[in-house]
This record gives C-alpha cells, sequence and structure tokens, in this order.
C-alpha cells in the first residue's frame, strides 16, 4: 500500500507540474502590460500638479481653475502659463508630451509641452473651487502622449 500512495503523490505533483507550467508559458507569451508604466507617469504628473503649489497654499491646478472660473485669479496667466509649462516641462518623460485640460463653466483652459499624437495614458479628475456666485466644478485631465 506504501508503494501505491508514494506513485500517486509523484503522480499528482507531475500534474500540478504540467499544470503551472502551462500557466506560465500562457502568461509569459502576453508580455508585460505595456500601458502600466504610462498609467503610473500620468498619475504622478497628476498627483504632483494638484499638491505643489505656484504661491503658498494655491496649487498648479486650482491655479489654472482660477483661470476659468475667476475675473481676478490669484496669479495671473501671464505667470502662471510660463511656470506650469516649466514644471510639465521637467516631469515630461523624454520623448513624450503632456496636455492638460481643464473645463468649466467657462470655457476650455489648456496647457501643454513636448510632442506626440498618440496618447498612451490619461488621468481625469475633479477640482472644486468657491466662487462668488458659490461652488464651481472643473473638470480635469492630463494626458501622456507618445
Amino acid at each position: 500500500m506504501r508503494g501505491m500512495a508514494d506513485l500517486l503523490a509523484i503522480a499528482s505533483m507531475f500534474f500540478l507540474l504540467l499544470t503551472a507550467s502551462g500557466l506560465l508559458y500562457l502568461f509569459s507569451s502576453l508580455g508585460p502590460l505595456p500601458r502600466r508604466p504610462e498609467e503610473l507617469r500620468v498619475e504622478h504628473l497628476y498627483r504632483t500638479l494638484e499638491l505643489s503649489e505656484i504661491v503658498p497654499g494655491v496649487g498648479y491646478l486650482r491655479a489654472a481653475g482660477e483661470q476659468l472660473l475667476l475675473e481676478d485669479p490669484t496669479v495671473p496667466e501671464n505667470e502662471l502659463r510660463p511656470s506650469l509649462e516649466g514644471v510639465l516641462s521637467f516631469l515630461c518623460p523624454e520623448n513624450r508630451g503632456v496636455v492638460l485640460e481643464l473645463r468649466g463653466e467657462g470655457g476650455v483652459w489648456r496647457a501643454e509641452v513636448g510632442g506626440g499624437r498618440r496618447e498612451l495614458a490619461r488621468r481625469r479628475g475633479a477640482l472644486t473651487l468657491s466662487t462668488p456666485e458659490g461652488l464651481a466644478s472643473v473638470e480635469v485631465e492630463v494626458r501622456l502622449l507618445g
């Protein structure tokens, strides 16, 4: 009986080995997921713009949103645009382009650096700002181009 138990154990291990090697072969043929690094880059860009401040207490995304909603924004556009383009140029991966687009009641505000025609990844978000009329929402979109 002991010989039969050993034979069944070896057979089940062999079956497990064949199944595991078949699954490994299947997943290796898929290759690496090509979009994941680009998604992480665009997430990093979005979070950096959200958390970094152009002036104390005012982040880049908030300052860009104010351009759409307020007549007298905290940071004038002639100061915001060059600073924002400099930050985007610094953060943009080599041979890539970045598009920052904000949409609100006041229209569309856009900044673009680098080149590329094909969209590699996109990150969308929303920004809520207080205006004299009340709270207003702005849609934010950061796209990585290649």
